[in-house]
């Protein structure tokens, strides 16, 4: 009895190792015709050819990126290493970027290297990347386009409330010609709010409380800018104002921060500072105590739902002395450095008077991308007790303003 069969080969195999084994094989229904079937069996292991490594290329391609800090990942595919060793073997990266191995912990798992920095200077910088992996090296002409168009406000958003008219202005600075605002692809605003594409403005009635994250582009003639914004849009709501009412020195002072909305029970957190002599109720919202000093604070309150909502207000409280203080301005003129493409916020001092105060700037200019106001839009916990400089600076100087 024999058995045959035939092996279609779609390449030619090549020979690994060969054995010979003595193989005792039983038929079932033969065995007391003619007994066991004792063959000897040549195994031959084969393997088919095929490619070890995947042909090693470089995937980075050219970017356009905003002044400011950067941090880019490089990427490559196949190679016979273990892993990738970069380099720039012609041309120059832009002003304040590096090559560099020291990469940031969420880089994508494999990569080794990064352009990282702080972009400077707006412009068109073409240079050839250099990528080795075991016994392979290639390289790749890529270009980096910085252009200085920033978003000049935060991408955390002031918290919105169901049912209460909401605007803020996606404020923009280092601008080249007009610009427009639109939606990234699939992407959508808070149910109630809409984007006006010529002015940035956010605007609407919120109807559906939930955190919303959302991505916008923001062209110019220079490029676009993809930001992404958060708006947590809370079922509850606090009507007073951002500026409260003004406290006197000595004297008892109330005001309600009682929301309306949430599920009961409500818990009210505020987060530094109040006044000297000034709480709020936990339970009731109610601000109030007896103030014991002159001055102006800013403190954030938090309140919570049964549910887990929140809502986040930042409030200022003046507390006028006795007798009144003339207002004065700090005599030192220097304040903390701010990092270009960056938004950022300080806080500008000033003592006695009655507020709110109007400000304005009197001689010489801000930075371009600063400037000065009295109530920004600023995320929750950002708290300013007098003015704002604030904004995303688009130029390098020194503290006199005087361009390196």
């Amino acid at each position: 009895m024999g058995v045959g069969g035939a092996l279609q080969r779609a390449q030619q195999p090549t020979v690994c190792s060969q054995a010979v084994l003595n193989l005792d094989v039983t038929w079932e229904g033969v065995l007391h015709m003619f007994g066991p079937a004792i063959r000897n069996l040549a195994i031959v292991i084969v393997s088919f050819s095929s490619q070890a490594f995947a042909q090693l290329t470089i995937t980075t391609g050219d970017s356009t990126w905003s002044i400011g800090q950067i941090e880019s990942e490089l990427n490559a595919n196949g190679g016979t290493g273990n892993e990738y060793t970069w380099s720039v073997v012609n041309g120059e990266l832009p002003p304040g970027l590096a090559l560099r191995t020291d990469i940031p912990s969420w880089f994508s798992p494999g990569v080794t290297a990064g352009v990282i920095g702080v972009a400077t200077t707006p412009g068109t910088y073409p240079f050839t990347l250099q990528v080795t992996s075991g016994n392979e090296t290639v390289t790749k002409l890529v270009t980096m386009k910085i252009i200085s168009l920033v978003m000049a406000i935060d991408g955390q958003l002031p918290d919105a409330s169901v049912g209460v008219s909401y605007s803020v202005t996606i404020a923009t600075a280092g601008t080249t010609g007009s610009v427009s605002f639109a939606l990234q692809p699939y992407q959508s605003l808070p149910e109630g709010l809409n984007p006006n594409p010529i002015t940035g403005i956010i605007s609407g009635t919120p109807t559906t409380p939930a955190n919303y994250n959302f991505g916008m582009i923001i062209t110019d003639s220079a490029g676009s800018k993809y930001p992404g914004i958060n708006i947590n849009v809370s079922p509850m709501a606090i009507d007073a104002p951002a500026s409260l009412p003004n406290a006197t020195q000595g004297t008892p002072y109330s005001a309600s921060l009682a929301v309306t909305g949430g599920t009961p029970p409500i818990s009210y957190t505020p987060s530094c500072c109040l006044p000297n002599g000034i709480n709020v109720n936990g339970g009731t919202g109610e601000l109030s105590g007896t103030p014991n000093g002159p001055g102006q604070w800013a403190f954030t309150l938090d309140v919570s739902d049964a549910t887990g909502a929140h809502l986040r207000r930042n409030f200022r409280l003046g507390v006028l002395g006795t007798p009144p203080i003339l207002p004065s301005l700090p005599l030192s003129d220097f304040i903390d450095g701010f990092t270009i493409g960056q938004f950022q916020a300080r806080d500008i001092a000033i003592s006695g008077g009655t507020p709110p105060y109007d400000w304005e700037v009197t001689s010489g200019t801000l930075p371009p991308g600063l400037r000065i106001v009295d109530d920004p839009p600023v995320p929750p916990f950002w708290r300013a007790q007098r003015a704002w400089l604030t904004g995303t600076p688009v130029e390098v100087t020194d503290r006199r303003h005087c361009a390196p």
